[in-house]
């Protein structure tokens, strides 16, 4: 769900879980939606929950997109695949994020 009646929604909730799929993840710049209505749903969500876990299809490949959706810093968990490369994984790792590597 995306636009003003989930974001006001989320706002409104404190959920113990969050798993958000996220379209880009740069250590440096956190993690990046390609359209602005995902980028704010998303941010809301993530404001709204305890533990924040991020779902990466085809792992984090230090892809930024168009919208800001907010900082690594923010983030408890990421679940990628093994198509992540190494050095990316040991950088969000850095961060302080758990990276847990599915099959």
């Amino acid at each position: 769900m995306i636009g003003s009646t989930p974001q006001h929604v989320y706002g409104e909730l404190h959920a113990d879980k969050a798993f958000i799929r996220i379209d880009g993840i740069e250590p440096a710049v956190g993690l990046t939606a390609f359209n602005l209505e995902d980028a704010q749903t998303q941010r809301r969500l993530i404001q709204s929950a305890r533990d924040k876990i991020v779902v990466v299809q085809g792992g984090p490949s230090g892809l930024t997109t168009f919208a800001s959706a907010t900082s690594l810093k923010y983030i408890d968990t990421i679940f990628s695949d093994r198509s992540a490369s190494v050095e990316m994984i040991d950088k969000i790792r850095t961060s302080g994020v758990e990276v847990v590597i599915t099959d």
